[in-house]
């Protein structure tokens, strides 16, 4: 997840850019972002991130939602980008 490796309080995952680099079957795909969103909610639940994100579609549409309630289905490839935001208290 290279976005959380970024030194910056607001994360992008950019999902245009991993769907276009990615060749996998939908089953298969289904289970990458089950895992990216696991991966999300844990980082939830150990407070790295906030539960807040912002969904931005390749449109330019902008919608808010929750990472808690996120499902694999929500993940499609209308998506340009995932906006979460760090947990600044868990700074180093």
């Amino acid at each position: 997840m290279k976005s959380l490796a970024v030194s910056d309080q607001e994360k992008i995952l950019d999902l245009q850019e991993f769907f276009n680099t990615i060749n996998v079957s939908n089953k298969r795909l289904i289970g990458i972002k089950e895992s990216i969103i696991q991966l999300l909610k844990e980082l939830v639940k150990y407070k790295i991130i906030h539960n807040q994100l912002e969904i931005v579609f390749k449109s330019g549409k902008k919608e808010e939602g929750l990472i808690k309630i996120l499902t694999a289905s929500d993940i499609t490839r209308r998506i340009k980008y995932l906006k979460f935001t760090e947990n600044i208290k868990n700074q180093i």
